[in-house]
């Protein structure tokens, strides 16, 4: 479906991000919902904008900043991918789960976002430890293992 697009996942969120939000975003509000930096943010807009399926406008309110919004061809590909995409997604939900499964996946889901909303602008807690599971091994290479052809 993409390729027939020539579009890529990311690139397909983002329409599907700025669709979902019923009119232009800034492109930090994208880059937050599809969590990414700014700057690889900014790689893929250029990447749509040069495919005519994005247009960047001017903030009425802040000249400093601007708005990303889609064009009638991007509403075009998002209005054809997303109805079978939300259909496979729900396909692979019901045959996992059941209704009941399901009813309770949707309140836990809501309950995170709800818990994320509110810890949105909270400080990052400081001294928080990593703990990997997982010891990094060095990569064999033709020179490092004589018996690798």
């Amino acid at each position: 479906m993409l390729d027939d697009h020539r579009l890529s996942q990311s690139g397909l969120q983002i329409l599907a991000i700025i669709e979902g939000a019923r009119g232009p975003l800034e492109p930090t509000v994208i880059a937050e919902r599809l969590l990414v930096t700014t700057g690889t943010l900014t790689s893929l807009l250029d990447n749509l904008e040069r495919r005519a399926l994005i247009r960047r406008q001017p903030h009425p309110l802040d000249r400093r900043k601007l708005l990303v919004d889609i064009t009638p061809a991007a509403q075009a590909i998002v209005d054809e991918l997303l109805p079978s995409l939300h259909a496979r997604e729900q396909n692979v939900i019901s045959a996992a789960l059941s209704v009941k499964e399901q009813r309770e996946l949707r309140r836990l889901i809501a309950k995170l976002q709800q818990s994320a909303l509110q810890a949105r602008d909270a400080p990052s807690p400081r001294g928080a430890a990593r703990h990997r599971r997982w010891t990094r091994t060095a990569v064999d290479t033709p020179a490092s293992n004589p018996s690798s052809p």
